[in-house]
């Protein structure tokens, strides 16, 4: 039986790639890392075949976009109607361009013949989009680290993409993508990579579908593909994890194109999803030899009202690799970047316009390629710099004013800042929004109490809690901003409370993070 030979590849590779990410320092982040593995392994010991696999994998949320059931039909009309203002008919595309009948009942349906469902859209929309960027190309080599389901590269082939297809993810998701695959094309010849003799260039292209686990990406150089795809599990690593594969993209000269849709400018509650900052680096970390080709923050193809996700904001990206820049030609690009977006009028109302202005409270900003946002985003990729960071940093705030809730990449920029700020610290209006200050000599500093591995002092008016494994620290001198992030420092806003209370608050603190980490 097919699941029982998919079973067994899997098993013979899943303790090795667990050993490798505790060598390699790969992380996994707080969902999959805990709750996901246990959704994993259930589905796959209570299914009796591949089909009853898939069917328990797509009925969760791990690698799915569902909308309730009573807004399925209202869900798959806007896709049909939002998809054909974006140049796709559905009717038009071939027949394969369909969905699982393993996909759960209730949110599928028939229209003109096809089974569609409303989360199968968002996987046609890119498929067709990487298919035009290798159009030139005679079955080109593409790669997609984080495979889920493998519906992207299913689209793909199904839309007439011929490739060589390698699919690289943790054994625990990669499995998935095989059963997915082999129920549709159960013809298409396949690879689960055992050893890294199995990567040789010959080797490869004798497949239409190589399954990578991660651990051998190392042993695959990215300039080996035509195209490299990552869509939203970028934004579910771990920041080692999300560098790990920044600097394999980057290494030597890299693929010819990307295509990519993660988070940006996701929102997260102080005193609650801290443990999103340790997860903020998707989409920040490209360097300058990409030539942009689409950047859509908000992409329209993913607007949909009806679908139930727990994720917010994602950027999409298109890039041509343009080789390495000058650095004379790096900065100027960076200079009429940062120019176009300052004289723009959305910018420029933010610092001297009517407080009548509609564009203080504007709820339509361009989040294109025409739009500020992008010339910000991509004067800092181009060239990093104190006054890069800073423009885009008052920008992010101006978008996102300062409050209980924080961006999930605006400690990112301000810890870049620092590198380029002697000072440590930015400007008032660029401060306002993380505990980013430094603690200045002068202030009392008390020890209130010890909880969890933390001793929680007072600086001043100010409570943190602090690990203990920092080791010694002269908390009058210690800029603790200049490593604020948990798991290291967790902050107390309210001020103004009792010394017990304010213990209390903090131990909590302290034992959620512990709990998700």
């Amino acid at each position: 039986m097919l699941l029982t030979e998919i079973l067994a590849d899997f098993k013979a590779s899943h303790q090795a790639d667990r050993r490798w990410r505790e060598t390699a320092a790969y992380k996994l982040n707080t969902f999959w890392g805990g709750a996901n593995q246990a959704e994993i392994f259930g589905s796959l010991g209570a299914a009796a075949d591949n089909e009853e696999a898939l069917a328990l994998i797509l009925n969760s949320e791990l690698y799915t976009h569902h909308a309730h059931t009573d807004v399925v039909d209202p869900s798959i009309r806007w896709h049909l109607d939002t998809y054909r203002h974006l140049g796709i008919d559905i009717d038009a595309l071939p027949p394969a361009v369909t969905e699982l009948s393993a996909f759960p009942e209730r949110q599928r349906r028939s229209i003109n013949g096809r089974l569609v469902s409303p989360d199968l859209f968002r996987h046609i929309f890119v498929a067709q989009h990487a298919n035009r960027m290798l159009s030139q190309r005679t079955r080109p080599r593409v790669i997609e680290l984080g495979s889920g389901t493998g519906a992207v590269v299913a689209m793909m082939r199904a839309l007439g993409g011929d490739a060589v297809y390698v699919l690289c993810d943790i054994s625990e998701s990669l499995i998935f993508a095989r059963l997915a695959l082999a129920v549709r094309y159960p013809e298409a010849r396949t690879l689960w990579v055992k050893d890294v003799r199995d990567l040789e260039p010959d080797n490869l292209e004798e497949y239409d579908f190589v399954f990578m686990p991660t651990m051998f990406a190392e042993h695959l150089a990215s300039s080996a593909f035509d195209l490299f795809m990552n869509f939203h599990s970028l934004g579910e690593f771990d920041n080692s994890a999300t560098r790990f594969w920044m600097r394999w993209l980057h290494a030597g000269t890299g693929p010819d194109h990307i295509l990519v849709c993660n988070r940006y400018l996701n929102f997260g509650l102080k005193g609650q999803h801290e443990w999103r900052l340790h997860e903020n680096e998707a989409s920040v970390g490209y360097d300058a030899r990409w030539r942009p080709l689409t950047w859509e923050l908000e992409p329209r193809h993913l607007a949909c009202p009806y679908i139930r996700t727990v994720n917010s904001r994602y950027l999409l990206l298109a890039a041509q690799n343009g080789g390495p820049k000058a650095e004379e030609a790096r900065k100027e690009e960076a200079r009429r970047s940062l120019q176009v977006a300052m004289q723009t009028n959305e910018l420029a109302v933010l610092r001297d316009g009517p407080p009548t202005s509609y564009r203080l409270g504007m709820l339509n900003h361009d989040l294109g390629m025409t739009g500020p946002l992008f010339h910000l985003w991509n004067a800092v990729r181009l060239d990093e710099s104190a006054e890069t960071l800073e423009a885009l940093l008052a920008y992010i705030d101006a978008l996102f004013p300062p409050g209980e809730r924080f961006i999930e990449e605006r400690s990112y920029y301000t810890e870049r800042l620092r590198r380029y700020s002697p000072g440590g610290a930015c400007s008032a209006p660029l401060a306002a929004n993380g505990a980013n200050q430094p603690h200045t000599s002068g202030r009392k500093v008390r020890l209130l109490a010890n909880h969890g591995g933390y001793n929680i002092v007072l600086l001043g008016d100010q409570a943190v809690a602090i690990l203990q494994a920092l080791g010694p620290l002269d908390l009058n001198t210690e800029r603790l901003g200049d490593r604020e992030l948990p798991p290291y420092v967790l902050r107390l806003e309210d001020v103004a409370l009792p010394e017990s209370e304010t213990i209390a608050r903090l131990a909590r603190r302290i034992d959620l993070f512990r709990e998700s980490s």
